[in-house]
């Protein structure tokens, strides 16, 4: 049986922050890829590793491209 447990917002919202903050370009990329529904796949950049290259689904891509 699977466990469940409830935590506080701020403080999963603290837990998110730290693991972002500490995290290598391709754990950032893998979870901007699933925070988002529209990204398709996120990786980082062969040119510039503190780049990520976001691959939208198509019709989904932000107003501004």
């Amino acid at each position: 049986m699977s466990k469940k447990e409830t935590i506080d917002v701020e403080k999963a919202a603290e837990e998110l922050h730290e693991l972002i903050r500490e995290a290598d370009v391709d754990t950032i990329a893998v979870l901007y890829e699933n925070a988002f529904g529209a990204v398709n796949e996120c990786w980082p950049s062969e040119d510039d590793p503190d780049l990520l290259v976001i691959e939208y689904v198509e019709g989904c891509e932000p107003n501004d491209m």
